[in-house]
């Protein structure tokens, strides 16, 4: 298994994604922005770990996304209009 690394490079600036030979695959502005780009969610989904290193050397690891709860996506109870009803 694969293991990729973010980590912020001081002397860039950026957050930095490594591959597993230290190979910079990708560069962001922030970190809120690369776990949400396209490239470092492949890598999770892929199955492939990645690891957040922390300014103090230690490494946080970043677990897959999961699916939300059901009460997450359901549409509050009363919110839903009968059939044939009119909105007000």
């Amino acid at each position: 298994m694969s293991t990729y690394t973010l980590q912020y490079d001081m002397g860039l600036r950026f957050w930095v994604l490594t591959d597993t030979q230290g190979q910079t695959l990708a560069t962001y502005l922030s970190r809120a922005t690369a776990l949400r780009d396209e490239v470092v969610r492949g890598v999770i989904e892929r199955g492939c770990i990645l690891r957040i290193r922390n300014a103090d050397g230690s490494y946080e690891p970043v677990d897959p996304p999961t699916a939300p709860a059901p009460e997450a996506v359901a549409p509050p109870s009363g919110s839903v209009l009968a059939t044939g009803a009119a909105a007000a």
